[in-house]
């Protein structure tokens, strides 16, 4: 068993492995919610899509310069999409503002390992003494991301290490993800390689200082 979380991320058991801190949670499930996750019939989801699946990013000038100089809107028609086009952004600004004040208060940042197959978190006692090896759990997560995508899944719980030996969180607790489809497999995929690169630029740093 592995009393300290490693530095730096790593290949292992095939699946590369990133470390960072998001809120999570784990629930215990219930005898038939455990017996449904086991038969492959509790499905992982995941909500709030990333802005690249949005298209957010797009203007009403950058849309209109997409069409031919001769067919482009001008005058006051132009200056009334432009004028939708701003409060449209406002109001997807106040809504995203709420998505992540609702993210802060729903959940606690904890120190994480995560790769594609399993999540490893560090909690409090009071959390982690009510887990142990066997148990299935739903773990709800928030992969930081602009907006954040909420990360949801049945697990089971392989690994539980011993209190009191670990820098941050008295339990490290591994859960074992079940039931992920391929939809929240490329959320998590991608915010793996994501992170990735933002560890090896923060182990880069320190050698380009000097």
């Amino acid at each position: 068993m592995r009393k300290n979380p490693p530095s730096g991320s790593q290949e292992e058991e095939g699946s590369l492995r990133v470390h960072d801190r998001f809120p999570v949670r784990l629930s215990p499930l219930n005898a038939e919610q455990s017996a449904a996750a086991a038969a492959g019939e509790l499905h992982a989801r995941t909500s709030g899509p990333s802005p690249s699946a949005t298209g957010l990013e797009a203007s009403v000038d950058s849309l209109i310069r997409a069409f031919p100089p001769d067919e482009r809107p001008e005058g006051p028609l132009m200056e009334a999409l432009r004028l939708v086009d701003a409060k449209l952004s406002h109001v997807l600004q106040l809504v995203e503002a709420q998505h992540e004040k609702d993210l802060t208060e729903e959940g606690t940042d904890r120190p994480v390992e995560v790769g594609l197959a399993q999540i490893r978190v560090g909690l409090p006692s009071e959390e982690g003494q009510r887990l142990g090896e066997g148990e299935w759990v739903w773990l709800d997560c928030q992969l930081p991301d602009s907006p954040r995508i909420r990360f949801e899944a049945p697990g089971r719980v392989t690994a539980v290490t011993e209190p009191g030996s670990e820098p941050e969180g008295a339990f490290w607790v591994t859960i074992r993800l079940a039931n992920v489809t391929e939809a929240e497999e490329k959320a998590l995929s991608e915010y793996l390689f994501r992170r990735h690169r933002q560890e090896v630029r923060q182990h880069r740093q320190p050698a380009s200082d000097d």
